[in-house]
């Protein structure tokens, strides 16, 4: 067939693959028989009739599966896929040739490249992808609990894939950690919830380069990853997993995450690799917008001096706790530190800040700093559940005995512990009864220092 004049009757950048099967049945070496001139000014200067395709673009394991399939199952495979490398997203299509050699197989490759994402393209990379595509997108769209909605994609990753394991990690590089944002298994006893530390998942970004996406189907996949990383492969080999596609969740051009199936039917690679690149750039996105709203509803219960909790906070859980009938009870301390007035009238505000810090600390010394709040200038509450009154008046009275003789740190305090028999306001105008009488006692003792 002339190939040459096969092409230039397409007006898109177009060429002929040549792609040759391994004695194992595999995809081999990629070739660019010829090409139309649209491709060769895509292609640039590198080009030249029986290049290599990893000449020209970084190799990519699904493209080359893709190959495969066209060239020798005699398959129409249609992607949409991006090339982080160049900056570019692809819209391709593979058309199956005839060929007289059982060793290599021919297709015609047409694309069509561009700068942004065009989400409408991606609901056509092919029909059964595209139907649980739009399936899951639709359920994280209209979930009310977003974390129940990615266990139904991870769900549908192990229908399309026959794996055992799909799951979503995320890293904290602010504080270097790992966690496991959500997983879904067949095994009876699910897939070891260790995870590897930060330091080595870490790595998993170098070693996946440019690429969207990495498979590891056989031993010999893993030996070459092994060869990047011989951590990591010691990792997957110690956690029992035989094959794996990994895809990173991104922010920008910053990795934050990674979602990954393990242990899964490698005859159905194609559509796995389909399924987790295109569902990792949604989720990137709804996980990202998720984790900052976590973020910023985290931020705005916080108070930002101190650390602590902050009176919308408490708010919050004063609601919580109305809310829980079957609650055993729970301590209140209302607290007003002494003294700050005094302090930044006549050393200044950046020390009145400073006594409001170690006041702070002073108080997490006794009791969990999820359970103390600052109200504002000089007020603290703390509110205490899940401990028995006799612990929590315990520690009431060591924190006041600890304040006696204290130089720098002085609160007035007023405690009650609520059994159920009043409503909270009851409740906490009890506390504030004590504390006041404990203040005005405070500053009968302190003349020097009572407020103006």
């Amino acid at each position: 067939m002339d190939y040459q004049s096969f092409v230039d009757g397409i007006t898109m950048p177009c060429c002929v693959l040549s792609v040759e099967k391994t004695e194992k049945g595999t995809c081999g070496t990629i070739q660019v028989v010829c090409a139309n001139e649209p491709y060769k000014i895509n292609s640039g200067l590198d080009y030249y009739d029986g290049v290599a395709y990893d000449s020209l673009v970084p190799q990519n394991d699904l493209f080359e599966e893709h190959c495969f399939e066209a060239a020798f199952r005699n398959k129409l495979v249609h992607n949409y896929v991006e090339i982080r490398s160049l900056h570019t997203w692809v819209d391709y299509v593979l058309v199956p040739l005839t060929s007289n050699n059982k060793d290599v197989g021919y297709c015609q490759f047409i694309l069509e490249s561009m700068e942004k994402a065009d989400i409408r393209r991606m609901g056509s990379v092919s029909t059964n992808i595209a139907e649980e595509i739009i399936i899951s997108c639709i359920s994280l769209m209209g979930a009310e609990n977003f974390h129940d909605s990615v266990k139904f994609v991870l769900a549908d990753i192990l229908d399309v894939s026959d794996g055992e394991t799909s799951r979503i990690i995320l890293l904290d590089d602010e504080k270097k950690k790992t966690e496991i944002f959500a997983e879904f298994s067949r095994l009876q006893k699910g897939m070891d919830r260790s995870i590897p530390d930060y330091a080595l998942i870490k790595t998993w970004e170098k070693s996946l380069g440019e690429s969207n996406l990495l498979r590891v189907l056989n031993d010999r996949d893993m030996r070459m990853l092994e060869k990047k990383n011989p951590p990591w492969v010691k990792s997957l080999r110690d956690a029992g997993i035989k094959n794996m596609i990994i895809s990173p969740l991104r922010r920008q051009e910053s990795v934050f995450g990674y979602m990954y199936v393990v242990n899964f039917n490698v005859t159905k690679v194609a559509q796995t690799c389909e399924y987790i690149e295109l569902m990792s750039f949604f989720l990137s996105s709804e996980i990202s917008n998720n984790m900052l709203m976590d973020k910023l509803n985290r931020i705005s219960k916080i108070d930002a001096l101190t650390g602590l909790n902050n009176r919308r906070a408490m708010i919050q859980k004063i609601t919580d706790i109305n809310a829980d009938m079957k609650h055993s009870g729970y301590g209140i301390i209302s607290l007003d530190l002494n003294g700050l007035k005094y302090v930044n009238d006549n050393i200044g505000h950046d020390a009145g800040d400073v006594l409001l810090i170690k006041a702070g600390e002073f108080l997490k010394q006794f009791f969990r700093a999820s359970d103390i709040y600052r109200m504002g200038g000089d007020e603290f509450v703390v509110i205490a559940t899940g401990m028995e009154r006799a612990m929590f008046e315990e520690r009431a009275n060591r924190m006041h005995n600890h304040m006696i003789g204290n130089t720098e740190v002085n609160f007035a305090i007023g405690v009650f512990w609520c059994d159920g028999t009043v409503d909270t306001n009851s409740a906490f105008r009890q506390a504030d009864t004590k504390m006041y009488e404990d203040k005005r006692a405070y500053y009968e003792a302190h003349p020097e220092l009572k407020r103006k």
